[in-house]
């Protein structure tokens, strides 16, 4: 049986709200470059996936093989695990990495269609997606319909998005759609903690942290990292701690909760 919820909702001090909550019976998958599992803060948290494979211009799925092309998606997972350690983690790689340089990642084979597939199996496979890779108006745009109804029918289908809003400030694919919870970055001390703040003119809603995060990589190692691509997976973890305490909520009713959860007076974000 679920906890009961307070009523009627004011402000809720993260802490206290989630107390005892871990994750646990939650499917949570990481649309993104793979996910190292064999990482210690990943080993056992990865329950399977799909790798997202183009031949020939037939998109098919390959078994999960535990690998990250990027180290991308492996940052992503660790935050995740860590918010939400009885959480199962899946990987769904989209994106392949060709290098990383002074201005982030560099990847190649991230076409619209590979990750709207990937996101589809993640819709059909898992309760919560997270998904901090995005696309330009530009670059989207000729797949706003699919992505669309893709956003559509995982909130028909009672399954939460979390996308990462997009670092340069600019409106992006699919972090525009209203029934996505949008993520942008600033600086907060705790996990646990995060703001509130409607930016219309580049489609986010919530800023968590996303400055110097400390995530695992490939191989067994750390970096720290900055950016929305980071943010976002604080609440993807933070909406499993919620679904494992309350898994009949729906979408809108999880983003009010995060409403009254959310800071009101956020630090400027992207600092």
């Amino acid at each position: 049986m679920s906890d009961p919820l307070p009523s009627p909702f004011g402000q809720l001090n993260p802490a206290e709200f989630l107390k005892g909550a871990t994750g646990k019976g939650v499917k949570v998958a990481v649309v993104d470059s793979g996910v190292d599992n064999k990482h210690p803060d990943l080993a056992g948290h990865v329950k399977g996936g799909v790798i997202v494979d183009e031949t020939g211009g037939q998109i098919s799925f390959k078994p999960y093989d535990g690998q990250d092309t990027a180290g991308h998606g492996t940052g992503c997972a660790g935050i995740i695990a860590r918010i939400a350690p009885e959480a199962e983690i899946y990987s769904v790689r989209v994106l392949s990495c060709i290098g990383v340089g002074a201005d982030g990642y560099k990847f190649a084979g991230g076409k619209p269609k590979h990750m709207i597939v990937g996101t589809d199996w993640a819709i059909e496979n898992c309760q919560v997606i997270n998904l901090s890779n995005g696309l330009s108006v530009s670059e989207g745009s000729a797949y706003s319909e699919a992505f669309q109804k893709l956003v559509e029918k995982a909130y028909y289908r009672d399954r939460i998005l979390v996308a990462a809003g997009e670092n340069q400030g600019l409106p992006s694919y699919p972090s525009i759609f209203s029934n996505l919870i949008k993520v942008y970055w600033a600086s907060f001390k705790d996990a646990l903690q995060f703001a509130y703040q409607l930016k219309p003119k580049t489609f986010t809603e919530f800023i968590a942290n996303g400055s110097y995060v400390k995530v695992p990589q490939p191989g067994g190692g750390y970096i720290y990292e900055i950016g929305s691509s980071f943010a976002a997976p604080h609440i993807t973890g933070i909406c499993a701690l919620i679904l494992s305490k309350w898994p009949q909520l729906k979408p809108f009713e999880i983003k009010t909760l995060l409403y009254s959860m959310a800071q009101k007076m956020p630090p400027a974000a992207g600092k």
